[in-house]
């Protein structure tokens, strides 16, 4: 059963106002919340009074007669405490206090904290504690039955059962002078504006991790489109598209199974350079181009290259590697004179090249070997676009400025690119591979390809917009 727990300092007007006979605001929230369990922060003047006559347990036993309920009732007294208008005492130990009290607290209560009882400076402690989000709870202030600043005193002859009997408070249907207390969260708004900086530079398992960290209340308008970022730059596509079908979104430009995973990738190897992650993005090419050239080889000869399948002149080796089908590749040397030229010629051809007697057809695929085959279709077709991009990205930027990273420790920089690829710089090398995609015999029908890549940025839109809706909604 969740409880509703109340961390009070206690004051002059506590528990029932000598002037007006009213509720003090310990009380009346008490009262008016139905609190059931009471922290009461006693200095050392307000310890004196409840122990001369319990004035501030026994008000509260009184109300809880009357409402028909326990209220649990713990005293922090604070005898050393003699100076209550110093703010920084206030400060440290409402803290450590308060977080005790919420290490106890069970996932489903509410945590109250009186600001209108005691001195102004144990009423704007909890107001700069929230606000920096050092404690979790709710500010509650009370107002005086005139609306207007109340007296202070605490006369000699305190009758608490006649006050009782006074008070108007404990008529039906007396207002409710209660009031939450909206105070911004410095450290919340610093904490989301973080989350969006993190979201606008690509970062979303570091954007998703710190909203994670936040009480649920905050995120819960756009925890879940932050996950679906994150689950999407990490290649998790099939929680991405639940996500995204849960959510109603339209981010991923490709529906096609067969094409969506590889312009998914391409569009990582973005994101890398994006960030300046310039060896990341330099070994995610070799992968990138091996589908990109099997697709394009696909296109062009209207041959199967896709492993899964039964007819693919390529396939999957007992530890996952590709390999050339060497069985279907020879089978179809017979009587299929295209495929003979442009395959299998093209390996021989390339076997020649590299001074070898043959080529062995049950070999692992490599980039060298579709580069070649690639080659061969463009001299046949006559795409010479397709040739320049394919020499440009196998034999400058793959073979060359690769191997910078593959096989040396070196800091890959911006005029570290420039200089091993005589001039192309990074962007220029991911400008090409989005014109190779246009050779890959995508035909999608839903997104141009200009629109495939800034999916992300569009994707950033809609997950900041999320993020500033539920800003808007906690200061309405």
């Amino acid at each position: 059963m969740s409880k509703i727990i109340l961390f009070s300092p206690v004051g002059g007007t506590d528990p029932i106002d000598q002037c007006n006979y009213c509720d003090g605001s310990m009380l009346h929230i008490c009262r008016m919340r139905r609190v059931d369990e009471v922290y009461l922060f006693l200095s050392a003047e307000m310890a004196e009074l409840q122990e001369k006559d319990q004035r501030f347990t026994r008000a509260l036993e009184l109300l809880g007669k009357k409402q028909q309920r326990e209220i649990k009732i713990h005293l922090i007294k604070n005898q050393n405490l003699i100076a209550p208008h110093k703010f920084d005492q206030f400060y440290y130990v409402f803290s450590k206090h308060v977080k005790e009290i919420s290490h106890s607290m069970e996932a489903d209560d509410t945590l109250l904290f009186n600001v209108s009882s005691g001195t102004p400076a144990m009423k704007s402690a909890p107001l700069v504690l929230t606000s920096l989000g050092e404690i979790s709870c709710a500010c509650v202030q009370v107002a005086t039955p005139t609306k207007k600043m109340g007296n202070h005193i605490h006369e000699e002859n305190f009758d608490l059962d006649t006050l009782w009997e006074l008070d108007p408070d404990n008529k039906d249907n007396t207002e409710d002078r209660t009031e939450d207390i909206s105070c911004p969260s410095l450290s919340l708004i610093k904490d989301r504006q973080r989350i969006i900086n993190f979201v606008q530079k690509h970062e979303y398992a570091f954007a998703y991790s710190l909203a994670q960290e936040l009480p649920q209340r905050y995120t819960k308008g756009f925890i879940k489109y932050l996950e679906f970022a994150k689950e999407r730059s990490l290649f998790n596509l099939h929680r991405a598209v639940v996500l995204e079908k849960e959510l109603g979104l339209d981010c991923l430009p490709v529906r096609n199974a067969e094409y969506r995973d590889i312009v998914e990738y391409a569009l990582i190897c973005d994101l890398k350079l994006r960030r300046h992650e310039l060896a990341d993005f330099l070994r995610s090419l070799t992968p990138l181009l091996q589908e990109l050239y099997l697709k394009i080889i696909e296109g062009q000869l209207n041959l199967s290259m896709n492993p899964i399948k039964d007819n693919a002149y390529v396939k999957y080796d007992k530890y996952k590697r590709l390999s050339w089908n060497e069985e279907n590749l020879l089978n179809h040397r017979k009587w299929n004179n295209e495929v003979d030229f442009y395959l299998c010629k093209s390996l021989e051809n390339w076997a020649q090249d590299k001074h070898l007697n043959e080529f062995d057809f049950g070999c692992l695929v490599s980039n060298d070997h579709l580069a070649e085959i690639i080659k061969s279709i463009c001299e046949g077709k006559n795409l010479d676009k397709l040739m320049d991009l394919v020499k440009v990205l196998r034999d400058t930027v793959e073979i060359k400025l690769r191997n910078q990273v593959a096989h040396k420790i070196v800091q890959i920089t911006d005029d570290l690119i420039l200089r091993v690829t005589n001039g192309i710089a990074a962007t220029d090398i991911m400008a090409k591979l989005r014109k190779l995609f246009e050779f890959i015999g995508l035909k999608d029908g839903e997104k141009k390809f200009d629109e495939y890549w800034s999916s992300y940025d569009k994707m950033n839109e809609i997950v900041i917009s999320k993020i500033l809706e539920q800003t808007n909604a906690d200061q309405n």
